[in-house]
């Protein structure tokens, strides 16, 4: 069956899901290192968040180089980043509170 006649809606769903599921993880651990960090202090030394979650991601996630060809590995960063610049472009977070003032 040529690629032009597959319904992507299922790939599509499960890489949404995939997404969806990433951001839940990340958000988990984010706010994580966020609340150790305002309940114990930063010490002098300590990365910012972004490093140190990047070195815990990198070393979390280097076994799939040896599961998956480089090839994928660079496709799902791509497709990843390409994701992550839809959802920015557009979907819109509104403050529904300014409304509030126009009914007045």
């Amino acid at each position: 069956m040529p690629s032009h006649e597959i319904d992507p809606t299922a790939a599509v769903d499960a890489f949404t899901l995939a997404v969806m599921a990433s951001c839940g993880q990340l958000s988990l651990i984010i706010s994580h290192m966020h609340q150790f960090a305002a309940e114990h202090g930063v010490h002098e030394d300590a990365e910012p968040v972004p490093a140190a979650l990047h070195k815990l991601l990198r070393d979390v996630l280097t076994p799939l180089a040896e599961e998956h060809g480089i090839d994928d590995l660079a496709t799902a960063a791509q497709m990843l980043e390409v994701a992550t610049q839809l959802i920015g472009d557009e979907l819109f977070v509104v403050d529904l509170s300014r409304f509030d003032d126009l009914d007045a």
